[in-house]
């Protein structure tokens, strides 16, 4: 008997520590936030000239630049939140706006500093600033003999247009993995350091980006 009401005593307690735990969470499950921070990466391989890239077979170049953005996080459970992120990125010689969903995932929850994870998907738009398109080879004209014995007719070069910078657009898909730490500044604000891969799956140009930012937000 005294067993019996030993483990009921218990499960009370446990009770009534879930409630209070529950008690104390926050209250707020949707929050807004903006973030700076950097961008560094490159583009990858790709084809010329010819098929829309710049001369030396590269869309873009690598390059570290910063990023604006901002986000609207909606609480799934006590763990897994969902986030809607608009992010700029200039780079110099091109810039991109990337519109992403993704999921966080707390690994340790409780406490002011909250670390997680996330990974996500969503589409990237990049426009370079110019592309070097490079002159067609110069080419003879002949090497015949000319009518009458002639000598062989002298090799003329073919006009071609003078190099020149012109704007190129793409909207690929890419994928997002990262993580950080949420930092409760109170019951309201929070900062949260981010790091995060973005990677972009271009047709020949796959690029990849890591970013680095600073995101303050607001519950609510």
């Amino acid at each position: 008997m005294v067993h019996h009401r030993f483990l009921a005593a218990l499960g009370v307690l446990a009770a009534a520590g879930s409630f209070a735990h529950a008690e104390e969470s926050s209250p707020f499950h949707n929050a807004i936030s903006f973030s700076v921070g950097l961008a560094s990466g490159s583009g990858g391989a790709g084809r010329d000239f010819r098929g829309g890239f710049d001369g030396r077979g590269r869309f873009g170049r690598g390059s570290t630049g910063g990023v604006l953005g901002g986000t609207l996080l909606r609480d799934l459970s006590d763990r897994v939140a969902f986030e809607a992120s608009g992010t700029y990125l200039d780079r110099g010689a091109s810039h991109g706006v990337s519109a992403m969903g993704q999921l966080l995932v707390t690994l340790i929850d409780g406490g002011k500093a909250v670390p997680y994870l996330s990974a996500g998907g969503g589409v990237y738009h990049q426009e370079s600033r110019d592309r070097f398109v490079t002159p067609a080879d110069i080419r003879p004209t002949g090497g015949r003999h000319e009518p009458g014995g002639a000598g062989p007719r002298s090799a003329e070069p073919r006009t071609t247009p003078a190099s020149s910078f012109e704007r190129v657009r793409s909207t690929d898909p890419a994928l997002s993995l990262g993580g950080g730490v949420r930092l409760d500044l109170g019951p309201r604000f929070y900062a949260r350091p981010d790091a995060r891969l973005m990677m972009v799956m271009g047709d020949g140009r796959n690029q990849t980006f890591g970013l680095f930012t600073f995101n303050v937000g607001w519950k609510f």
